[in-house]
């Protein structure tokens, strides 16, 4: 059985999340959107510093408007562990941990900064921000890097994709790197991405299944050595 639960927000409007609908007006319950956290989770390993394995979740709405525009939340996994050292965890609510004694589970609205880091894309229109999640030492400063991939964001051309790394440790301000498919056509590059780091080299695989390499959407994966 599983020993932990990250439980989604529920439904949130304008980045605030709401409780009883029935208290709301009928336009906020219309507006209202599910956050879907963990429709795209990763196990990225420690991208935080601090030698402890982080957990990567997509959410699906983090900032409202037209509903579409999702981020990826680093949650702690240093902060997850002090919460409780113990494999069984005494039964009850302690802050924002809530234990059966068996498993552990916190909301994740109660998980706050610097626990937990929001990235969001720098790019407009880019509603499927975080299909794919990976962490890997790209740039060897000795801290695993956080990429993202972004299939359907219009750089270049409409649903080129990218695929987007932040730098490892404080996880704050822009991308350091940005990787871009063939931009000519819609490649969908970022649905898929794995990322490696080893003591020669750090090597970024990433699946365009759009891809007319080979004949109309045939597909393609793109492989090659960063950073360092």
């Amino acid at each position: 059985p599983f020993d932990l639960a990250l439980v989604g927000d529920g439904l949130r409007l304008d980045n605030n999340v709401l409780g009883d609908l029935a208290s709301r007006a009928d336009d906020d319950r219309d507006r209202a959107v599910p956050t879907a956290q963990g429709v795209v989770v990763g196990a990225p390993g420690d991208v935080t510093g601090d030698r402890v394995p982080d957990l990567l979740v997509r959410d699906n709405s983090w900032a409202l408007g037209d509903g579409t525009d999702p981020a990826v939340e680093v949650v702690s996994g240093a902060w997850i562990a002090s919460l409780c050292p113990e494999r069984r965890c005494p039964a009850g609510r302690t802050g924002p941990l809530w234990s059966d004694g068996d498993y552990r589970r916190v909301a994740l609205q109660d998980v706050t900064p610097p626990a937990r880091v929001v990235l969001r894309s720098p790019l407009d229109n880019d509603p499927r921000f975080g299909a794919a999640l990976a962490g890997a030492d790209l740039d060897g400063d000795g801290v695993r890097d956080v990429v993202v991939g972004a299939p359907e964001s219009s750089y270049g051309a409409a649903l080129a994709g990218v695929v987007l790394a932040w730098r490892g440790g404080a996880l704050t301000g822009d991308p350091w790197m940005m990787a871009v498919g063939d931009l000519r056509e819609p490649t969908r590059f970022g649905q898929s991405l794995d990322a490696t780091s080893t003591a020669a080299g750090a090597w970024l695989v990433v699946g365009a299944p759009s891809a007319n390499a080979q004949g109309p959407v045939t597909g393609a994966a793109f492989r090659w050595r960063v950073g360092r």
